[in-house]
Order: C-alpha cells, then sequence, then structure tokens
C-alpha cells in the first residue's frame, strides 16, 4: 500500500495530536518532527527510532522525498513558513485559525493556487459523523429551506488559565476564542449553509478574574453575533470559554420540513413537520482507541489525515476538508467580526 511521508512541525499540539494520528494511519509514514522543545524531541528520538529530528525549517525545505508538511504551530508563524513551503511545493496541513489576518490568507491560497499543491486547513470537524450527517440532511433537502439556526459552543478553558503572557490571550498573536473555537463552528455554518450576505457581532473581554492569576486579557472570552446567509437564513452564533459547566456543542437548525437538535457530541433528533422525529446515536468506534482519549476531536482529525494523504497519492480522490482558499474565506469573516469591536454596534434605549 502507497504510503506519503509526512513531517510535522510543532512540539506541542504536533506531537500530542498530530504525531499518533500519522502514525496510527495506514497511508502515512511520519519521517520527521521539527519543534522548539528539544525535550520532547528527545524522547520522540528515543521512543522512534527510525523518526528523523529535523534541526531547523530550512532542512525540511530542501528534503525532496517529504510529500506532506503538518503545520501545528502558534499562528503569529504561519505566514512566514507557509509561504516557505509552498515555495519548495510541499503539500501542506495547517492549525487554525490559519492566520492572522484575511490579506495574509488570501496571499498564500493564491500561491498555493499557482503551484497546484494541496493545502488544508485543521477544520476537522466535517469529518466528525454526526457534522457530516447534518451537511448530508442539508443537501438532500431533508430540512427543506432553512429558516434560521441556533448554534453555541461553551466551555470553561479561562478558568484553569496560569498566566496571560501566553500568545493563546492574545489576539494580535492569534488567541482568543473566536480564533480558537469560532473558526471551526464558522466553518461548519459556511459549509453546511453557503456564503454569507452579512454580520452583526459582540466580543467581551475578560480583565480580571478573582483568583488573580489574570489581571489583564487581550483576548476575547465572549462572541456572539447574528449572520445572514446569502440562501436567506440566519443563525444565532455564540462561543465562549468563561462559561462555567463546560457545555460544549449546542445546534438547532430549523427548516421549512424538519429539524435538528444536537445537544452535545454524539445525539442528534431530527423532528420533522409531520410530528414524527428520529434519534441518532453516533458511537464513534476510534474513540477507543488509546491515543484518541475519547475525544471526537482527535477521532475528526484522524479522519480528515487518512482522507488527506489518499488525496495527494492519487488527486483524483475526493477530499471534503477545508482548502486554503474556503479557510481564507473564514478568516475575512473573522477579519470583520474583531473589526467591529471598535464600532458602535448597540443603540441605546
Amino acid at each position: 500500500m502507497k504510503k506519503i511521508n509526512v513531517v510535522i512541525v510543532g512540539t506541542g499540539f504536533g506531537a500530542l495530536t498530530h504525531l499518533p494520528a500519522y502514525l496510527n494511519s495506514k497511508y502515512s509514514n511520519v519521517l520527521g518532527i521539527y519543534g522548539r522543545n528539544k525535550n520532547t524531541l528527545k524522547s520522540i528520538s528515543k521512543k522512534y527510532r527510525n523518526i528523523k529530528i529535523y534541526n531547523s525549517i530550512d532542512k525540511i525545505l530542501e528534503d525532496k522525498n517529504i510529500d506532506l508538511v503538518s503545520l501545528a504551530i502558534p499562528p503569529f508563524l504561519n505566514f512566514e513558513i507557509i509561504k516557505k513551503l509552498i515555495k519548495n511545493n510541499k503539500n501542506i496541513l495547517c492549525e487554525k485559525p490559519f492566520t492572522l489576518n484575511f490579506s495574509q490568507s488570501d496571499n498564500l491560497q493564491k500561491k498555493l493556487k499557482q503551484k497546484n499543491l494541496v493545502g488544508t486547513v485543521g477544520y476537522q470537524m466535517r469529518f466528525d459523523p454526526l457534522r457530516k450527517t447534518v451537511k448530508n440532511f442539508i443537501v438532500n433537502e431533508e430540512l427543506g429551506e432553512i429558516y434560521h439556526v441556533n448554534l453555541s459552543y461553551d466551555f470553561s478553558s479561562f478558568f484553569s488559565m496560569q498566566s496571560n503572557n501566553s500568545w493563546i490571550n492574545k489576539v494580535s498573536l492569534g488567541g482568543g476564542v473566536l480564533n480558537s473555537m469560532g473558526s471551526h463552528q464558522l466553518d461548519l455554518l459556511v459549509w453546511w449553509l453557503g456564503k454569507i450576505n452579512s454580520i452583526s457581532f459582540a466580543q467581551k473581554f475578560i480583565t480580571s478574574k478573582s483568583s488573580k492569576k489574570i489581571i489583564s486579557n487581550s483576548s476575547d472570552n465572549i462572541t456572539k453575533g447574528l449572520i445572514n446567509f446569502q440562501n436567506g437564513s440566519i443563525a444565532n452564533f455564540s462561543v465562549s470559554n468563561s462559561s462555567i459547566g463546560w457545555r460544549n456543542s449546542k445546534i438547532e437548525i430549523y427548516g421549512s420540513k424538519a429539524a435538528l437538535f444536537i445537544n452535545g457530541e454524539k445525539e442528534m433528533t431530527l423532528q420533522r413537520n409531520t410530528t414524527a422525529y428520529h434519534n441518532y446515536r453516533f458511537d464513534n468506534e476510534l474513540l477507543s482507541e488509546g491515543w484518541v482519549g475519547g475525544s471526537i476531536w482527535r477521532a475528526a482529525f484522524f479522519r480528515q489525515i487518512e482522507a488527506l494523504s489518499l488525496k495527494i497519492i492519487d488527486r483524483k480522490n475526493n477530499f471534503h476538508g477545508s482548502t486554503f482558499e474556503e479557510a481564507s474565506y473564514i478568516r475575512k469573516i473573522m477579519d470583520v467580526i474583531q473589526n467591529q469591536k471598535n464600532k458602535k454596534n448597540f443603540q441605546s434605549i
């Protein structure tokens, strides 16, 4: 069976999530890894004797045996590195939110097209069985005309943060809840419903908390808004990393024929206008794998990289992952949302 040669860049999320996914895929061979954490690299080298440790990006650029570079690095580093990878004819998987702004992402997607390379961004939830089923219901018009959508994703990582010095807490470096989690949800909505006409958003930046571990913050903790789609549907959108209870995903999709209700990550109800309803449960067999750790996100990422590997092996193979062009569109939406915080979107009563 043909395999692609993969090099991973990143010793944080790259070593934690990317490495085990590629090691467990029958379509990929992990050629090497590069990153800043010397202890992690030493541990990987000791455990996997056949994995090469690269000491610079330049060494990766020079290696002609690489079929795919899988980037899991802070967003503010992506633009310059991806430019070099494209110039040196490397196929790329890049973690979200792709780049810091639309100008950068649009530049990269155009350069990639000129080279006829494969480039995708890690919006892996397109490969989650439940969310793929939602896509199929919409495409097959099971729901009829989509009137409106309520989507929220709430978690509580803010309360476990120990410092605000990390890039994760700085929008200017690619941090914030919109970049980290909101980008995934925006990608799903656009994948399901198509392009957007207009938006109205507000963001909240929490600047203090009772533990006094975090006294200032330059990233959004709550992002909420309304989205008008070109197909006439409207969506109520909300993401937060400061919600006690960690409720995760809640999605309601209302159409002229039926409605979908998703509460959590595994269960969905289809309610038809005839009052008939169908319950669906998605027991993902990958979740029992030790390296997946019960995470639907890791399971979806594994499905994404398997489909990506097959696309690189044979360009005729179908791949429904987010392209650089599609991810650039999501980046454009996020730019508009972030710019709205400086404008008066509300009227006084």
